[in-house]
Parts: C-alpha cells; structure tokens; sequence
C-alpha cells in the first residue's frame, strides 16, 4: 500500500505536467482559421496538389474528414491550408463548408386527400 502510494505521488505530477504541456501546446484545428473560412474534405482519396490541374505534382493525401481553410478559388479548384501549414489545391467537390453560404431549405411534405390517401 506505501508503494502504490509513493508512486503515485511520483507518477501523478508528471502524468499532470506532460498533460498541461500537451493542452498548451498541441494545436487547436477549429481555431486556425474563421468560421467562414473553414471547410471539411468530405470524399476518399482526396490529393491536394502544387497547381489547379489534377496533372500537376501531389503534396499529400488529405483523409475524409480533415478541417482546412480556404484561401483561394480558380475555376473549379480550391487553395486550402492546413493546421499543419500545409497548403495545396484540390477540386471543389471534395469540399463542404462549415457554414454553408445558403441556409438549408426545409423538407416539403404531401398534404393528404380528405379520405386520408397521399395524392
């Protein structure tokens, strides 16, 4: 029992410091860039690339789901940055913004026939 204790009397202090180095330290993607400059990568296999052309040399391969801010538009590519620095152009579609430029429309529903039938 006197062990476990002086263990974690040990233990404890240094668990606690490297976790508050890592709170401080460790980058906050949702904070990088405005709100309405962020965007999603929502497709698989998505490569961001040195130009707008798909021919042009790959910088990395970004997963579904990474956060990115848009920097730049031409024609149908994007210019995103990363958290990490890491800049690159990928095609429009593989985006989603955030907060989308349009507010969503609601569902339009059939009214029902007076004998309670859908038309």
């Amino acid at each position: 029992m006197r062990v476990l204790a002086i263990v974690a009397l040990v233990i404890g202090p240094i668990v606690i410091s490297a976790g508050a180095l890592g709170w401080r330290y460790f980058p906050n993607d949702a904070a990088f860039a405005p709100l309405a400059k962020q965007a999603v990568i929502v497709q698989e296999k998505v490569s961001l690339h040195t130009d707008a052309a798909r021919t042009s040399p790959e910088v990395i391969d970004a997963p579904p789901g990474s956060l990115c801010e848009i920097l730049g538009k031409s024609g149908s590519w994007v210019y995103v940055g990363f958290a990490t620095e890491t800049r690159g152009w990928v095609p429009a579609e593989v985006l989603e913004k955030v907060i989308p430029e349009t507010a969503p429309e609601a569902p339009k529903f059939r009214k029902p026939k007076a004998d309670g039938k859908t038309a």
